[in-house]
């Protein structure tokens, strides 16, 4: 029988800002609206042009895990008109 992971989503949310803050200044000026996965247990981090790109590459590492995403340089990643 598969075990399900239980992960608390406000934990992997505080987490992956803290990591996107430390790393902004890094990020922000080559990717800026590019999208980044975020691991919040190591804070690695993937960049892709959208939202399956950075997936997938955070994937091949951590096929396991639940990612903090962002869109580089802005406050949301999507915006609902």
């Amino acid at each position: 029988m598969e075990k399900i992971k239980v992960v608390d989503k406000d934990e992997i949310v505080d987490r992956g800002k803290k990591i996107y803050e430390r790393i902004k200044d890094t990020l922000e000026p080559t990717h800026k609206g590019e999208i980044v996965a975020i691991e919040v247990t190591t804070g690695d981090y993937f960049i892709g042009k959208d939202v399956t790109g950075a997936d997938r590459k955070a994937r091949e590492k951590y096929p396991d895990e639940v990612f903090y995403l962002a869109k580089i340089g802005y406050n949301a990643v999507w915006h609902f008109r």
